[in-house]
């Protein structure tokens, strides 16, 4: 088949796309940075600012839009910028590239943990027993950006349910991820032991599930 991969250059795409590769699918990657993935073809581009032709030139079967940008500590002003673009505007491109594509089959959509209530996994003190959160737990964004991955999960829920629309949707909500080129904690720790450093431990008294990238 015929994948459109955005964000291919991240975390999650660099183990993602030599997978599909491997198991003899066609890969577009469309990323905004220098290419680090090899694929078969590669668009660097702002999708942000791109043209939906981006998408369906291709003619894909299948569209995984893992492109979006996080904030890594207190949000601020200044980030919500950037979510408006990467997590917003991006999407919708995607979506119409996606509406535009006649042969699209599929769209899988990287969600967050983020459009959860946080009430539900942080915690002042320590918790007895670590939490699972499901599809029917609390939603409530703790920030823009989950904001912006809510928003996208209900305009795929929409598309996937007009008569016209020929592909079907599925929005994973990823949990903490880490894996190569990770900025997450996991691989901040990682690299704090091997040069004999203490590591920083943030929340304490909360549980979360990391998850490697290639198993995402």
């Amino acid at each position: 088949m015929r994948f459109v991969v955005t964000g291919g250059n991240g975390v999650i795409g660099q183990e993602m796309v030599p997978m599909l590769r491997s198991a003899g699918h066609t890969v577009r990657v469309i990323d905004r940075l220098n290419q680090i993935v090899e694929t078969d073809e590669y668009l660097r581009l702002d999708l942000a600012n791109a043209d939906p032709s981006a998408i369906s030139s291709f003619n894909p079967d299948v569209i995984v839009h893992l492109a979006a940008s996080f904030e890594r500590s207190v949000e601020e002003p200044t980030f919500w910028v950037d979510n408006a673009d990467d997590n917003i505007r991006a999407s919708q491109l995607v979506l119409q590239g996606a509406l535009d594509s006649p042969n699209l089959r599929r769209y899988v959509f990287a969600s967050s943990y983020l459009i959860y209530n946080p009430a539900q996994y942080i915690t002042s003190e320590p918790a007895s027993d670590p939490v699972a959160l499901t599809e029917d737990s609390q939603v409530l964004p703790r920030n823009v950006c989950g904001v912006a991955k809510l928003l996208h999960e209900m305009e795929l829920d929409l598309a996937a349910h007009d008569d016209r629309v020929t592909f079907t949707a599925a929005s994973a909500r990823i949990y903490r991820v880490y894996g190569k080129s990770s900025r997450d904690v996991v691989s901040r720790w990682i690299r704090a032991c091997l040069n004999d450093e203490e590591i920083s431990l943030y929340g304490a008294e909360s549980m979360f599930d990391y998850v490697h990238a290639r198993d995402v």
